[in-house]
């Protein structure tokens, strides 16, 4: 029963102490190994993700500044157009108003436009460059 007594404090001493203590051939390598493959297939797989986040961050950013923009100018491009609708005192200033909107919707559909055209624009680059980022990411066969 001593005995027994021993081998199981021996057991559990050598559970408790690092391999290199053990007394043991078996050494780290193999784990180091393993470690070091999972750290790049985590890389080759994270690292076209986190590209495509940047790309999709930044692109969002350039839509949220020109919506911004865009959303100024059409407020003021309005105001005016109610502050002249507000110095309307005659026939006279009724007819000069209303002159004037065909100049204004020639404005606005310009602008319309030409906001549609640089919201494409950001969503072919992102399209192309998201592409990019695939194929980069994507083993060679």
């Amino acid at each position: 029963m001593l005995q027994c007594s021993k081998n199981r404090t021996m057991l559990h001493r050598n559970i408790g102490e690092p391999l290199s203590h053990r007394g043991t051939a078996m050494t780290e390598q193999p784990f180091d190994h393993l470690k070091d493959q999972f750290k790049d297939q985590t890389e080759k797989f994270l690292g076209p993700t986190r590209e495509l986040n940047k790309l999709t961050l930044s692109k969002l950013e350039q839509l949220a500044s020109m919506q911004l923009a865009s959303l100024r100018d059409y407020t003021e491009m309005n105001m005016r157009q109610l502050r002249a609708a507000t110095d309307i005192s005659g026939p006279q200033d009724l007819q000069d108003f209303f002159a004037k909107q065909q100049d204004f919707l020639k404005t606005v559909g310009e602008k319309l436009a030409g906001d549609a055209q640089a919201m494409a624009s950001i969503g072919r680059e992102f399209a192309e460059e998201a592409q990019k980022i695939a194929t980069k990411g994507m083993p060679n066969t």
